[in-house]
């Protein structure tokens, strides 16, 4: 028997007499070693499906948020469409209009307190959202529908807000700050015509406010001298 063979058989007899106890340990060592590896490998495939998972999720949610947005192009809103309204608003009611805005929006200017509303029946209201953002409704001239604001026309659309015939125009004005406009002239000839100007600082707000512009309202009091 050569000694490389000894050395081989001998050890397990060695380990029985003289180590009985220590082989014992090194085995529940090696066994505890083999679970803690399977615990973690298995917790590794958990946490990869978990995050599999929500992915898909979140792919799929930014996928609805696209198409609820209704893009005419990758950075544009089609003036025709109507996308969803911010996830929380707030009705609005003036003594001349209604109209309902996201819940941030504040109002900034009240008409129903100016002496024009009084004298012509007319006035101006203005709303400032909590990231500076802007709706302002005014009266303006008839037969002037791209009144009232500047910027690169990006889609327009002839359409009823509410029973009245309106024309809408989406814009982008943005310079330094951003701002896409969301504009809406409504004829009530032989009255003014009544103008909504939003100045959204992002296209998410840009489409909150173009679905607000639907829930618009004229009442009879609109041109109405007190």
């Amino acid at each position: 028997m050569t000694a490389s063979r000894l050395a081989v058989t001998t050890i397990p007899a060695i380990c029985a007499v003289l180590s009985l106890g220590s082989c014992t340990s090194e085995r529940s060592a090696l066994a505890a070693r083999n679970v803690d590896s399977s615990i973690a490998a298995s917790e590794a495939m958990m946490l990869s499906l978990r995050d599999s998972v929500r992915g898909v999720g979140e792919e799929v949610r930014a996928s609805r948020t696209r198409t609820a947005l209704e893009l005419r192009a990758s950075d544009t809103l089609d003036a025709c469409s109507s996308p969803l309204p911010a996830p929380q608003v707030t009705r609005h009611t003036t003594d001349l209009v209604t109209i309902e805005l996201p819940a941030d929006f504040k109002l900034t200017r009240n008409g129903d307190t100016e002496p024009m509303k009084k004298i012509y029946g007319y006035s101006i209201y203005e709303w400032t959202g909590s990231d500076r953002s802007r709706v302002i409704i005014q009266p303006v001239n008839n037969h002037e529908p791209h009144a009232g604001w500047t910027g690169l026309m990006e889609s327009d659309c002839n359409l009823d807000i509410g029973p009245r015939p309106a024309h809408l125009d989406i814009a982008n004005a943005t310079v330094e700050v951003e701002d896409r406009i969301v504009h809406v002239n409504i004829d009530l000839a032989p009255e003014l015509a009544l103008m909504l100007v939003a100045h959204a600082r992002s296209r998410e707000r840009q489409a909150q406010l173009l679905s607000a512009v639907h829930s618009l309202r004229v009442k009879p009091a609109w041109g109405v001298k007190e």
